[in-house]
This record gives structure tokens, sequence and C-alpha cells, in this order.
């Protein structure tokens, strides 16, 4: 099996730290890179600048993961429909990938196996398991979803030169993302109204580290989405719905139900809360599904993740 990595940073060589664990018993496995400035001294697999002269060299890929900065995604992925390479990963945001997937479907017919969009969160077991329990009403409606995640990373010397401070919507695009992404699986649908803010800290007054998100749906329910550069690492998710409160630190689940239950004067208390471990994946259980689609060799329903409504969501801030 050949395996293609366009862009081979930290974040390829974290996939490829999967891909490795997940296929330690394949027998016949090459992976080589396609990235900007080759140092083949410095990577753990080969790299090319050219992807003609890579598949020359390794062979024709039947996997391509595209983890290049956020401006590339599309043109990786053209030119993997181009080589008509079966299988492809490609990192969030991916912006015009799905009418670009479209297009291609219509003008040539289908044109690869499966592709998978990597907004994660999707994937992982803590809100699998919340959109089931949205879905089976199991705590009633849903009045609110409020999520929080970000880390100081505008305060560190390197931020200001690199690609994640060289665009407005950059916080957006690539951490904020994320969370409308989720918001849309949850909610099965565009809101009805929405308001966005970007704002700059004083690590970097001109550049946007922090997106403030507002959103309401036309069964009342209101989501408020937070992702930030600028704070203190946290990651904090909460939902409340009409006989219950589902909390989330993405360490332990906990759930505080039913709605109605009262002291010895029959005024109002809180509800008793059970809690259980159940750890954040990041990005493995995206990767691990998609790898075991690929591996069947058949074909599948592409993962779009609400990408394109994603994207058209950010490029209205």
């Amino acid at each position: 099996m050949n395996i293609l990595y366009f862009g081979y940073g930290n974040h390829a060589r974290r996939i490829r730290h999967i891909v490795t664990n997940s296929l330690r018993s394949h027998d016949s496995l090459v992976e080589f890179a396609i990235k900007k400035h080759v140092f083949e001294s410095k990577d753990e697999i080969p790299t090319f600048s050219c992807i003609r002269d890579a598949i020359k060299k390794c062979g024709k890929p039947d996997i391509a993961f595209i983890a290049t900065p956020n401006n590339l995604h599309l043109d990786a992925f053209r030119l993997c429909l181009d080589m008509n390479i079966p299988y492809i990963y490609v990192e969030k945001p991916a912006i015009g990938v799905e009418d670009c997937y479209l297009k291609h479907l219509a003008e040539d017919g289908n044109p690869l196996k499966y592709l998978a969009v990597g907004y994660h969160y999707l994937k992982n077991q803590a809100f699998v398991e919340l959109k089931r329990i949205i879905d089976t009403k199991v705590y009633g409606e849903i009045l609110s979803f409020n999520i929080a995640t970000g880390h100081g990373l505008a305060f560190k010397s390197c931020y200001s030169k690199s690609w994640r401070a060289q665009g407005r919507l950059e916080v957006a695009h690539t951490a904020a993302s994320h969370l409308i992404s989720l918001a849309q699986y949850l909610f099965e649908g565009r809101s009805i109204l929405q308001s966005h803010q970007h704002l700059s800290s004083w690590a970097s007054p001109s550049i946007p580290d922090t997106y403030n998100g507002y959103f309401v749906y036309a069964n009342g329910a209101t989501a408020t989405l937070m992702s930030s550069w600028a704070i203190p690492c946290t990651k904090k998710c909460s939902i409340v719905f009409t006989n219950g409160v589902w909390e989330y630190d993405f360490e332990r689940v906990s759930i505080s139900s039913p709605r109605d239950t009262f002291d010895e004067d029959g005024l109002f208390v809180r509800p008793k809360s059970i809690s259980w471990p159940l750890p954040f994946e990041g990005i493995s259980p995206s990767i691990t599904d998609f790898l075991s689609k690929a591996l069947t060799g058949s074909c599948y329903s592409p993962f779009f993740a609400f990408s394109g409504e994603v994207s058209k969501i950010v490029d209205e801030i």
C-alpha cells in the first residue's frame, strides 16, 4: 500500500504516527510526502517537491492525506483527483473541496472511492453519544449548546510569523471551524440567525486570535461557540436540555437529571449528577475510520462533515 502525505509538518507527522500504528501488521507499506522545502536528512520518509517525481520513484498512491497549510488544501485535492488517487483524506478547512468534488462527479463520474474531511470531533465517542441523546430526546428538548476551546499560542514569539497569523480568518478556519461543524452535526441544519466576532489580544493587536459565535436554530435552541489562541488551555462543553444538563471537559462526561428534583420544602435543587471518564481521542478515530474503509477497497459516500456549509458560514464573517 502506497501512502502519500501532502505537506509534512507537525500535523502530518501526527497523522503518520496514527497510520503506522494502525497498519503495523501491513507487509508492504510505502510512505512518501510532498512538501515545499525538501530536507531529506531531517525527514523520516522520502520527500519530494513534485508529485510526478514522487510517483515515478515510489509508485502511484493508494491513499493521500492532505495536511498542507489551509490555503493549499484545494490545490492538493485537485492534484489527487488528476492522479486518480482512490482514497483521500483532506484536513479541515476543506474550502472549495466539496464543490470541486461535486463538479468533478457531474462531469467525469465518480472520481474516487472515498473522501473524508478531517472534522474529527464528529468521530469522537463523546459527541457521537451526545448526538444519540439529542436525537432520542432522552433528556427532553435541547435548549442550548455551549463550547469553548483554546490555548495561548498567540503569546508565543513564533506566532506572528506563522501561517496561522497571516489571514484575518485563520482562527475561524483552523480552530473555530471544528466547533461550527460540530454544531451543524448536532442540530442538523443551518441556523436562522448568527452573529460572529473576531478579537485580537494585546499579544498581537493587529492579528485576530479569538473567535466568538452565536447561533439560533429553527427549534429555538442556541449555540455559543468560542475558540481562541490567546487564553489558558481549556476545553469545556455543556448542553442544557429541558430535563437534564450534559457537561464535558474532554476528560469526563457528567449528566445532571431529572429537572424535577426537590428538597424537603418542595424547592428545586440541583439534580443528582453521574459522571464517568471519556477522554477526547483527538484525530485518531477519524484517521482509523478512514483507514478501515480504505483497506476494504470498496466505495463509500463522502464524509464532508458539513465542510461546505462551514466554509460559507466562516466566509460570511
